[in-house]
């Protein structure tokens, strides 16, 4: 082995550092796709119950190795036209279920939740900002976003949505053909494709703004920019199974005025729950930070500033997206105030610029996402312990009720709790469904019908005879439980303290009492 010999007056070489510490963005990724599995799981999977209908339709396309246009899932629809409008998404869902069960589902969510937010710290990194402030607004935006977090194709959506604000912020560049595979990919990934093409728009009513109001000299190259952004984008949204019709089908839900109203993430924010508190604070340090800082944020940033604040106040499920749209782009008009106000962590600030020099962006995030892969492949466990609770939960879904019910081979028409309808769709699948999450398909009419059941509203009896239903399957401590134990024609067959399976002319022997439950 040859050594190296320093004569007199000679320095050693200088060796580069290796780069092993994780940056900002790795960091973000890594917590976030380890915490939501393995902490989260839980409420990730029974926060409601449209990820079992994702499942479930997703199974079925993997199994046909094709869409279906026609309902089979229900016997009220059944045969109705159908649009497989988030098909991808729920393939995706179905294909880590069969791989590696509900963990691997859970993985799956917390990798695309991961890669959200830090994406988010790496672009305003990556626009020079502030590491600290970086990271903060990082924090802040998944803080602001937790109460949104559930397994169902939205997490898409707000993915796309900071990969569309990466390409479209900034000084225009080369990369706006990127706009076109993005929302190929988005529009068959989920509904809010049409946010994003509201924030291209957007972006370009700001650049027009900014030529008309504040004289700006690169408004014209960037209006260009944003307008072949918006029309790759609207060419992209063409490449899905049903074309133009998905336009129709997305924006008839979101005009029906009844079943928006009807949907509880549809509903303003309560500011009252602590978990949408976070909202308020971020909205709150924005509106400060605007009145404080000397500098005019530009157009594009304030219009979809507006935006997204109006559509988070009318509907809290939009939340989400002025998380990941607003905050980072205020991040960057504010960050002089920010600097300002934080002079005393000047220190700070250089040894963690320091740290990240040292670092080697994505190689973190990349060794976590294979790890935690190779974890959903053993269903969540590693060297055989479970490393994740998740599983649908008994006290949230009617488990054992459906688990009996199929070893007795039950059948009929079953009406059925709303928020249980995909639950059902998964893990009884030869019995077909009242109703489900998926009201934009279902509309008003059933809907209507079910909440007339469900309320005991004048008529409720018409509406189960009419329907011929011998099976009703509802929480235990509903109403609609209470009022069927007292009629003649129905009989309690299973019940426990989450769910009650009531039978109608059950034969003789098959009735449990109702006060075994704790119905009265």
């Amino acid at each position: 082995m040859s050594r190296v010999v320093l004569r007199r007056g000679e320095s050693r070489p200088r060796v580069a550092a290796p780069r092993v510490m994780p940056s900002f963005a790795d960091l973000t990724f890594v917590l976030l796709a380890v915490g939501v599995p393995v902490a989260m799981a839980l409420p990730l999977l029974n926060g409601d119950g449209d990820l079992a209908r994702h499942l479930r339709v997703g199974s079925i396309v993997l199994e046909k190795h094709a869409l279906f246009f026609r309902d089979s899932l229900s016997f009220t629809m059944f045969g109705k036209p159908f649009v497989p409008y988030e098909w991808l998404s729920e393939v995706l869902f179905a294909a880590a279920n069969r791989v590696g069960g509900l963990p691997a589902v859970a993985i799956l969510a917390g990798l695309v939740i991961a890669a959200t937010y830090a994406l988010v710290v790496a672009f305003l990194r990556r626009r020079g900002l502030d590491p600290l402030l970086a990271l903060a607004v990082g924090v802040l935006a998944a803080a602001t976003s937790a109460v949104h977090w559930l397994a169902r194709p939205h997490l898409f959506s707000s993915l796309g949505s900071i990969l569309l604000i990466i390409l479209i912020d900034g000084r225009p560049g080369r990369r706006v053909w990127l706009t076109l595979p993005l929302f190929v990919f988005w529009v068959n990934l989920h509904g809010g494709y049409i946010f994003g093409l509201i924030v291209i728009a957007i972006y370009l009513a700001g650049d027009v703004a900014e030529g008309v109001l504040g004289h700006g000299v690169e408004w014209q190259r960037s209006a260009r920019y944003h307008g072949q952004a918006l029309l790759l984008a609207g060419l992209g949204t063409l490449a899905n199974p049903s074309g133009l019709g998905l336009y129709a089908h997305v924006t008839g839900y979101l005009g029906d005025r009844y079943l928006v109203n009807h949907t509880g993430e549809y509903q303003s924010p309560d500011f009252h729950r602590t978990s949408l508190q976070v909202f308020l604070i971020a909205l709150l340090i924005v509106v400060a930070g605007l009145a404080l800082s000397r500098r005019r944020p530009s157009y594009p940033h304030l219009l979809l500033l507006l935006m997204t604040t109006a559509f988070a106040l009318y509907a809290a499920r939009n939340i989400e997206l002025f998380a990941v749209t607003a905050l980072p782009v205020m991040a960057l008009d504010l960050e002089p105030l920010w600097l300002d106000l934080t002079r005393w962590a000047h220190r700070l600030r250089l040894a963690v610029a320091v740290g990240e020099q040292h670092s080697r962006p994505g190689a973190w995030a990349l060794a976590a996402s294979v790890a935690l892969l190779l974890i959903a492949a053993t269903h969540g466990t590693v060297l055989g312990q479970p490393v994740t609770t998740a599983r649908f939960d008994p006290a949230t879904f009617p488990v054992n009720a459906v688990a009996r019910a199929r070893a007795a081979n039950l059948q009929g028409h079953l009406f059925n709790e709303f928020s249980w309808g995909g639950y059902l769709l998964y893990a009884w699948p030869d019995q077909q469904v009242f109703i489900d999450g998926q009201t934009d398909f279902y509309g008003d009419a059933l809907t209507r019908q079910y909440l007339q059941v469900t309320d005991l509203q004048p008529g409720w009896r018409t509406v189960l005879a009419s329907w011929t239903i011998s099976l009703v399957l509802v929480p235990t401590s509903s109403a609609l439980a209470a009022q069927l134990v007292r009629e003649p024609a129905w009989s309690v067959w299973y019940c426990d303290r989450t769910a009650v399976l009531l039978m109608r002319d059950a034969p003789a022997g098959a009735a449990v009492a109702p006060g075994s439950c704790g119905i009265q």
